[in-house]
């Protein structure tokens, strides 16, 4: 057998390296022959080139037949030459071919033919081809020379990778002898060994038995007290478990799921197993319920598709009993069949954990920002304080200068007077403000509530004329002084009267009136009415419209209603809002009367 083996080998040897030198030669048959085309094309190029410049220098019959003779050549040379060849690096030929067609055809219709106005032999189309030729050359020559050195390279390569296969195959078929040989051994070792085990199972067949029965009987005392900790295990979780087999069937439940099912209906034994799991869901879960159908249509495609369901929640009943159920189904397979592990659990109560912890996180996140906004205000307070002052006494100084002219400028004193009082509010504003900021005392002194509000008329009746805001106050007459704070009073009336103004800019009614109104209580306060006819206030923005970051304007921050409530009650009063019948809405706050007399 193995000389068998080895002769064929040999065979094969010598087949293979007849082949490959046959190939090799191949090769150098198919390189010389580009050569050669290629040489033999340059060759007759260079003969029309010469035959050309010898027909220019001495113009005969006879030089003209060379010429066409020679291009006649050139032509033939094209013709026969091949232009493919098996290796794809051979393409001197290709383009040998490609670079002197045109050319050769140019010039013999030139010599032949003429040119546009010029016959064939007369001197400018003789030197117009001499000069086509002569553009040429030395491409031809390169490409000739490049020809030459891809073709040495090649058949080098290539006798290398011949020589280099020959090697690769003795190499195998000396390796293939060694390993044939070996098998051979193992074969016979083998044949010994096969015996000497058939002997040795026949002594082991009869205790191989014996140990598969007692094996048996305690695989089978062990798959039982291995399905009683199972079930234990399922009793002990704290989920509700229920296993569903292919056709949709309970399997097995745990104690919640059993507890469960019998609390929500009385008719649901055992936890329904042996039962179809969507009468029993049918029976569990009302119709009509918010999410129940997806919940349903989610565990049915998890148990028919053999998919994955991972803890997924779902919103149950409606907004006053609204609880959330998660839900998770495994997929598995048991006994050649694929079954479902359904695991339910209620997460409500963490759900409200949650809701919780997210309110407590945006009221502290409030708080931050009210903090930052509070620093800001005491940073911008400290660095307005000072130019507003400096345009106070430059309009006071400017005052001075322009009355002590005679005659005055009536128009230019009211308007440095419009603007020292303006400039002097804003100081009062911000010293107020940073009063508000660092928490100090307020500054309160007896107050005309009435000239109060006309002086706030007057900062706000530019803006609502503006938007077509009709203003009128009817204010009580001798309202007695009350103690306040002017600028914080000013800034909470000015925040209501603008509020007024902006929600009834966007009305393309006719009618929009500002009406600001003040009156006594019985309980000895003041109450002070900002009324307007505007759009009115939602449900949902009036039972935030007083908290902090609550807004309806873009660029608001949704702070002045909640400063303005709290600079009220600092004073002792109350702030709210109350519906008109008609349209609008009305924010009243009132304020505790100090009697002083005038």
């Amino acid at each position: 057998m193995i000389l068998v083996l080895l002769l064929a080998g040999i065979l094969l040897y010598q087949f293979v390296s007849r082949a490959t030198t046959n190939i090799s030669e191949a090769l150098a048959e198919e390189v010389l022959e580009q050569q050669r085309d290629v040489a033999e094309l340059l060759h007759q190029y260079s003969a029309v080139s010469l035959s050309l410049s010898e027909y220019q220098r001495s113009p005969s019959n006879t030089q003209r037949d060379l010429v066409v003779a020679a291009l006649k050549n050139v032509s033939s040379q094209l013709e026969i030459m091949r232009s493919n060849y098996s290796f794809e690096r051979l393409d001197g030929a290709a383009n040998a071919h490609a670079y002197v067609k045109p050319v050769i055809e140019d010039v013999n219709q030139w010599v032949t033919l003429g040119i546009g106005y010029y016959d064939e032999d007369q001197d400018y189309i003789l030197e117009l081809a001499s000069q086509r030729l002569a553009d040429r050359i030395n491409t031809l020559r390169s490409i000739a020379q490049n020809t030459d050195q891809t073709a040495q390279s090649l058949i080098s390569e290539q006798r290398g990778e011949i020589s280099s296969f020959r090697d690769s195959l003795l190499t195998l078929l000396l390796s293939f002898a060694v390993l044939m040989s070996l098998i051979i051994f193992l074969l016979i070792r083998q044949r010994n060994l096969q015996a000497q085990i058939t002997r040795t199972q026949q002594m082991q067949s009869q205790s191989v038995i014996e140990a598969e029965s007692r094996g048996r009987r305690k695989a089978e005392i062990a798959l039982s007290e291995s399905a009683n900790i199972q079930r234990k295990i399922l009793d002990a979780v704290p989920e509700n478990i229920v296993m569903i087999d292919s056709k949709g069937k309970i399997v097995t439940a745990n104690k919640q799921w059993r507890d469960l099912a019998h609390s929500r209906n009385q008719t649901v034994i055992d936890g329904g197993i042996g039962t179809s799991f969507n009468k029993v869901y049918d029976l569990l879960i009302d119709e009509g319920l918010e999410g129940r159908q997806e919940l349903l249509d989610n565990i049915n495609f998890a148990k028919e598709h053999g998919t994955e369901l991972r803890s997924k929640e779902y919103m149950l009943g409606q907004a006053e009993a609204r609880q959330w159920i998660e839900i998770s189904a495994l997929p598995f397979i048991s006994e050649e069949e694929r079954h479902t592990l359904l695991v339910h659990r209620n997460v409500t109560e963490r759900k409200h954990l949650e809701a919780r912890d997210r309110k407590l996180i945006a009221d502290m996140a409030h708080v931050s920002r009210l903090s930052s906004a509070g620093e800001l205000a005491t940073g911008l307070a400290h660095e307005l304080n000072q130019p507003l002052t400096a345009i106070s006494h430059n309009c006071h100084a400017a005052l001075t200068d322009v009355m002590t002219n005679i005659p005055s400028n009536h128009d230019l004193v009211e308007t440095l007077e419009d603007t020292y009082r303006i400039a002097q509010r804003a100081g009062n504003i911000i010293r107020s403000m940073r009063r508000f900021t660092r928490k100090e005392a307020d500054v309160r002194i007896p107050t005309d509530i009435n000239h109060l509000i006309e002086e706030t008329i007057r900062l706000t009746r530019p803006e609502a004329r503006e938007k077509g805001v009709a203003v009128s106050l009817v204010l009580l007459e001798n309202v007695p002084k009350i103690e306040i704070d002017p600028v914080q009073i000013q800034q909470v009336l000015v925040n209501l009267e603008r509020n007024s103004v902006e929600a009834m800019s966007a009305l393309t009614s006719e009618t929009k009136n500002l009406t600001i109104t003040t009156a006594l209580t019985d309980k000895n306060e003041l109450c002070i009415s900002v009324e307007d006819t505007g759009p009115g206030l939602s449900k949902e923005v009036e039972n935030t419209l007083f908290s902090t970051f609550q807004t309806t304007k873009n660029d608001s921050m949704g702070l002045g209603l909640a400063i303005s409530r709290s600079i009220v009650e600092a004073h002792g009063g109350k702030l709210w809002v109350d519906k008109n019948t008609k349209a609008g809405v009305t924010f009243r706050f009132t304020l505790p009367l100090s009697i002083e007399s005038n």
